[in-house]
């Protein structure tokens, strides 16, 4: 195979692995890592005008420039960086994408909850968004006329953007990157060069670097990183920090968390540290990960932070967002939360948190007067806000009272405008390991919409900030010039002697992230709250990713699944509400009870008549019975009517939850009073012949009472209520016995693991009802295997699952809880247990698309008997070796396709797929043919033509010029052209062939589209001079 070197304008470095591809998108960048094109329509459009918060401008008196407004620009500027690293493999990003899975899989609910959620945060809009994602209707409310919370931005009057922080996206964020995936915006992450980049404050203006090889995995590439870095850290010491890192690695997760009562500092010292490792590196990483030095921080958050970075080949890469979060990242969430049928609304700040009798909430109260009510609600917002409007009823809980502890830390962060263009600067985040001064970058090389090719701009977190919050921006921005005057000393004055200040923004955060000191852990909260219906969300809730964007992202999804879950008790919740009703009667109700009994609901109604109404009942009573009927779920609430057969025709309407109902009902209600005072509440309806079944609690509670009250015959008050409560599965004390042995066997099984072979007894609209002993468990239809669907693609779900009825199908238990008398099964995972032995990677299979999603297409395999029994994801990076922009382009539900297996987790039980790898790389298919190692060319695949009947591909010429200029090459000229059977790339691609120059002549490959040129230098140089050679053209191409 042929072995190639690739040269990339983007970056200034030069690769040599086999086939390593890195783009020179145009070959005409007008500065190093940009792209410059005088047509405004072919460069990046972007939001622009309004300001997305308060607008803030200070600057320096006598020093103001501003530059020209955006409209006044003569070019659009767009950056080149780093490929998109591979991240989709990984357990972590694999479970991330399972879970925003679960959302959109899930039964569509018949009645959405209207989830309010306070806070337009990260967290707030991932709430939000798997919300709407599994059918919700959430009301996303923002205190503040602007988007993203902590990662809020405002444009100033010159058009510029000062942002709450220097925003940073590790290849350790899953569900920060899945997020991306899902809303189709991969591409607005500027992934940089994996590097750790640290200042040496005894070496001013000079930088230490960790370079993390390409070519290693995790945990090789980090550990290799650290070994070959001498200048921060001594051989002696670093022995030392890894003899006492051992006990971490060792130990794992709970070896981590056991590690929150230490500070680094403490941790450090116990495990034999030397002090000059926490001075020389974890001051630093101290203060990026929360603002906080290393006396302060929970050790546990370092422990975790180097977990992902060591054990995840890209976790400590680290990528830009291509311009402001509000508009780069916020409002593509927002517009899939509106396209799902949701809303978000700027300036509605919650006043108050009202409750109803029973503790519950009742409503959001807006300043400006508002009452938001929903289904459930969800608090976004920061935990200290949380504090402040917490109901004073709700503080003495256990689960708010640890909220005490949680507080955010203050954190400023400056923006900067210079007079020039700074050049002690990289085009990443750099570790200033000052002691005012946390991380900082030159955003106008890093990120696209901030370019300026002329103008540094500097933006710094000001951390730890505490003792400064209350300064002056005049006093912090002096105390930063006197830091950079450090880092920049050939570049920077403390008195503006050298670069001047243009302008500059602070921006003030008193309460940030919250500070992750030791004991924190335990006072962290589950989104559940003991309150029904309210839930938090926020990075300082449980989840494993700590103060950060990831956590804030993952809070949201863990909070909407926790909703998810809850759907039942809310909608009963929702119910009992809409069954408060009062119904009058001048006149005497005895009391009424309710009796259950093999799936037919009956009311039994004891009527004592009153002699002032029905003299002519007055020495009987009447009994009536009334057979049931549910409305379906179409009807967003499920109500059980009974006719009383009272004179006058009355009849009481009880409204009631299930979620398994089955029954026929035509309603149409009415309601008037009938003669004589006699209220008139009918339902009409068409009672079904057949029994309908129900699943899990049913109550509802109606009251009766008299309006003007009389007495009867004993002088007692003429009031009653009628309560209905659903005693099922226990109507019958004396088969106690029998469940109870019964629910051991089911917990037997799932704790054991084995297959249950159960007949399937009905359905309803969100599964299988499947019998097991004297039990009725749930079969949600996700768990349901796909040779179901495949064997009969025409059906719906529901028709399937009819035809189920009376078959009998192998499941697992995964859920058995007695006391909230749940029995849940999963066919998937016993079929998984039989057949998952027989698939290996290499394995090829026939296999049916089941469904398709923005980050791939999920397939069903087919397996020897002709049955589709396991499942496996084709991500969309191995559907084609062509560039794949939508996976539904080229895949649609019940398409047939040939997979081959590449990964089997068997732990996780996932089937990773390929549809690509039984196709030749086309890139590699090229290159053997065109260039060979012994540097020939084959002639049937390049055209004959002379150099001066091929154009040369667009920006191509300008490099052969430059190319003539160096030392050392006599001639260059185009041989042959070419055209490969696909389009790789659009971009103009350079490619050396590692093959020594033979007789001064040396060959280059130029690509782009399905267009191919030889290229033939005439050189002196040997192989290394020209790598070097050319990669000096590249660094000075227009």
């Amino acid at each position: 195979m042929t072995g190639c070197a690739c040269i990339s304008a983007a970056n200034s470095s030069l690769r040599s692995i086999g086939h390593s591809r890195v783009r020179h998108r145009g070959w005409s960048a007008a500065g190093r890592g940009a792209v410059v094109g005088r047509n405004p329509a072919s460069g990046l459009a972007f939001r622009g005008g309004e300001s997305m918060g308060a607008s803030l401008r200070i600057s320096v008196e006598g020093s103001v420039r501003s530059r020209p407004e955006s409209d006044e620009r003569a070019f659009k500027v767009v950056c080149i960086d780093y490929p998109r690293p591979e991240l989709e493999n990984t357990v972590n990003f694999l479970e991330a994408a399972q879970l925003s899975a679960s959302f959109r899989s899930a039964a569509r609910p018949a009645k959405p909850l209207k989830v309010v959620i306070a806070g337009a945060g990260l967290a707030g809009l991932s709430t939000a968004k798997y919300l709407a994602d599994a059918g919700h209707q959430p009301l996303l409310l923002e205190a503040r006329d602007v988007l993203g919370g902590k990662v809020a931005a405002w444009k100033d009057a010159d058009g510029d953007w000062y942002e709450t922080g220097l925003h940073i996206f590790f290849g350790a964020y899953p569900n920060v990157q899945n997020l991306f995936g899902e809303l189709g915006i991969d591409d607005r992450l500027q992934w940089k060069e994996h590097s750790m980049i640290f200042a040496m404050p005894n070496k001013p203006g000079e930088f230490s670097r960790f370079d993390f090889p390409e070519v290693l995995p995790a945990p090789f590439n980090g550990i290799f990183a650290i070994l070959k870095n001498n200048e921060m850290l001594t051989w002696p010491e670093k022995i030392k920090f890894a003899i006492g890192l051992l006990p971490a690695m060792v130990g794992g997760q709970a070896y981590v968390e056991a590690q929150d009562s230490f500070t680094v500092q403490e941790w450090m010292r116990k495990q034999g540290v030397p002090d000059r490792v926490t001075k020389e590196v974890f001051i630093a990483m101290s203060k990026a990960l929360n603002f906080i030095n290393p006396d302060e921080l929970s050790m546990q958050c370092i422990l975790i932070a180097l977990n992902r970075f060591l054990q995840e080949k890209h976790g400590s890469k680290i990528a830009f967002l291509d311009g402001n979060p509000p508009e780069r990242l916020c409002m593509p969430i927002v517009d899939h939360i509106l396209s799902l049928g949701g809303d978000v609304r700027l300036n509605s700040r919650i006043r108050r948190i009202e409750l109803n009798a029973d503790g519950t909430v009742k409503s959001f109260i807006l300043n400006d007067g508002d009452v938001i009510e929903g289904d459930a609600f969800v608090f976004a917002a920061p935990v200290d806000i949380l504090k402040l409007i917490l109901p004073e009823s709700w503080k003495e809980i256990p689960y708010f009272k640890r909220l005490e502890k949680l507080v955010g830390v203050p954190v400023i962060n400056i923006h900067i405008w210079f007079d020039r263009k700074l050049k002690n600067t990289y085009d990443h985040l750099l570790f200033s390991r000052s002691p005012l001064l946390s991380v900082y970058a030159d955003m106008s090389v890093t990120c696209k919409e901030y370019y300026n090719p002329n103008q540094s701009m500097l933006e710094l977190v000001f951390a730890p900030a505490e003792e400064w919050i209350s300064c002056s921006d005049e006093e912090i921005i002096d105390a930063t010039m006197k830091e950079l005057s450090k880092l920049f000393p050939d570049e920077i004055a403390a008195d503006q002697s050298k670069a001047k200040i243009v302008k500059y923004h602070v921006v003030k955060t008193p309460r940030s992230v919250y500070k992750t000191i030791p004991d924190c852990e335990p006072c962290r909260p589950l989104q559940k709250s003991p309150i029904e219906g309210f839930y938090l969300a926020g990075d300082y809730t449980k989840q494993k990713y700590l103060a950060s964007m990831e956590g804030a992202v993952l809070s949201g999804k863990l909070c909407a699944q926790a909703i998810v879950k809850d759907y039942e008790p809310l909608i009963a919740r929702v119910a009992k509400q809409y069954a408060e009703a009062s119904i009058s009667y001048n006149g005497n109700v005895a009391k009424t009870r309710y009796v259950g009994a093999d799936a037919t609901l009956g009311i039994s109604m004891n009527i004592r008549s009153s002699p002032e109404f029905f003299p002519q009942q007055k020495s009987r009573a009447a009994s009536r019975t009334s057979k049931l009927s549910a409305l379906p779920w179409a009807t967003r609430m499920p109500i059980l009517t009974a006719n009383l057969g009272l004179a006058g025709s009355s009849s009481i309407t009880l409204f009631a939850v299930s979620q398994l109902f089955t029954g026929d009902a035509t309603p149409a209600s009415t309601a008037r009073n009938h003669n004589g005072g006699f209220p008139k509440i009918c339902l009409k309806h068409a009672v079904s012949k057949r029994p309908f079944s129900f699943h899990g609690v049913v109550r509802c509670s109606v009251s009766v009472s008299g309006d003007a009250q009389t007495k009867d015959a004993e002088g007692e008050a003429a009031t009653a209520s009628v309560n209905a409560a659903n005693e099922a599965p226990y109507p019958d004390a004396a088969k106690q016995p029998r469940w109870s042995a019964d629910w051991k066997a089911a917990r037997a099984y799932y704790d054991s693991g084995l297959i249950y072979t159960g007949r399937v007894e009905g359905f309803n609209g969100g599964g299988l009802l499947v019998r097991f002993y004297s039990l009725v468990g749930f079969l949600p239809f996700p768990q349901l295997s796909p040779s179901h669907s495949c064997k009969e693609p025409y059906k719906n779900i529901q028709e399937v699952a009819k035809g189920l009825i009376g078959s009998v199908i192998p499941v697992k238990v995964i859920q058995a809880d007695e006391d909230s008398r749940k029995l849940i099964f999963s066919e998937k995972e016993a079929v998984w247990s039989k057949f998952s032995g027989q698939i290996n990677v290499g394995d090829i299979f026939q296999a049916r698309v089941g469904s398709t999603e923005d980050y791939g297409a999920f397939v069903h395999l087919r397996f020897p008997d002709g049955l589709y029994h396991l499942t496996g994801l084709v991500h969309v990076s191995e559907v084609s070796w062509d560039l794949v922009q939508d996976v539904r382009d080229i895949l649609r539900e019940g398409d047939e396709v040939r997979v081959k297996v590449i990964n089997v987790d068997r732990e996780k039980a996932r089937i990773t797929l390929s549809m690509k790898q039984l196709e030749e790389d086309p890139l590699l298919e090229t290159l053997d043919k065109v260039i060979p190692q012994d540097g020939s060319v084959n002639s049937d695949d390049l055209g004959t033509n002379s150099s001066s009947k091929i154009d040369p591909l667009p920006g191509l010429e300008t490099i052969i010029q430059e190319l003539l200029q160096e030392e050392g090459i006599e001639d260059v000229r185009i041989n042959r052209q070419g055209f490969e059977k696909r389009v790789v790339s659009q971009d103009l691609q350079l490619w050396l062939s590692n093959a020594p120059p033979t007789d001064k002549k040396f060959i280059l490959l130029a690509r782009a589209g399905r267009q191919v040129q030889e290229i033939q230098l005439t050189t002196l140089l040997d192989q290394d001079g020209i790598k070097k050679a050319l990669q000096r053209v590249l660094e000075r191409v227009p």
